[in-house]
């Protein structure tokens, strides 16, 4: 389990709770959402003034919609924990996020599943929208969806969607499927843009060149993408840095490849 988890309860006369993990294992689901501003998702966020209060309860009626959405659907699938980066990291802590955001892409990557906000434009839109699925002209897929959303455009959602092992896209008209090797709905199979194999073991012969493409073109991906913070453009991406550099055993440098360098300054 991640450092800190959300405890949802069994039903919904149990509050939330953050629980500090101390090294406990545990099956639990990750959340990827856009924050949006203040005014759009009135942000309630954990930090070192009101952490002990969470630990005992989270006030669920003033979490935003996205949120509130989440736990509804980690209960629903009867799963017992949920990790939200506003509530699991303090946030008015340096030191707390530097050392939670260094583990952010290991957080997606072993968690049962991803529950992905992808319609949502801010946090205080939700996962249950309005959908009509009937609606054969309204009816996008995934790589359409994405390119329309907002959730795809935030930066720190590159490695969050290709690390998970799976995610459940709330799209703006349906459900999506996603895993390691594709997307499905019951309307729909078809690849992802993002189609890819971390998760499995390498060939050593070949995998050099394919990763380092691999890398270039979620390098260009992730450079159209949004940032709130600027310095965040090396955390936002060194989850995945992380695995790469476990797979293909080179060294990697503030968004370079040693072994590639040349290539890597060039572009």
């Amino acid at each position: 389990l991640p450092t800190r988890i959300i405890d949802v309860g069994d039903d919904r006369d149990t509050p939330p709770k953050l629980v500090a993990t101390a090294g406990r294992k545990g099956i639990y689901l990750a959340l990827s959402y856009c924050w949006g501003t203040t005014q759009q998702s009135k942000h309630l966020k954990t930090t070192r003034s009101n952490l002990c209060d969470f630990e005992g309860a989270i006030p669920f009626s003033l979490l935003p919609a996205t949120i509130r959405d989440a736990i509804i659907a980690t209960r629903l699938l009867h799963i017992r924990y949920l990790w939200v980066d506003t509530l699991c990291i303090i946030q008015d802590d340096d030191l707390d996020w530097k050392h939670e955001s260094a583990n952010m892409g290991s957080i997606f990557q072993l968690g049962l599943c991803t529950l992905a906000a992808t319609s949502a434009r801010h946090s205080g839109e939700g996962l249950f929208l309005l959908r009509q699925a009937d609606n054969e002209h309204e009816n996008h897929g995934l790589v359409e969806e994405l390119a329309r959303c907002e959730w795809s455009k935030r930066g720190w959602v590159v490695q969050e969607r290709i690390l998970s092992r799976r995610l459940v896209h709330f799209g703006s008209q349906r459900l999506f499927f996603e895993c390691q090797e594709g997307v499905d709905t019951q309307f729909e199979n078809g690849p992802t843009p993002f189609t890819h194999n971390l998760q499995r073991k390498p060939d050593p012969d070949r995998v050099h060149s394919a990763q380092h493409r691999f890398w270039s073109r979620v390098v260009r991906a992730y450079n159209q993408c949004d940032l709130t913070q600027p310095s965040d453009k090396l955390p936002a991406i060194s989850g995945l840095a992380r695995e790469m550099s476990a797979l293909i055993r080179q060294s990697y440098f503030r968004g370079l490849w040693i072994e590639d360098i040349a290539r890597g300054l060039f572009w």
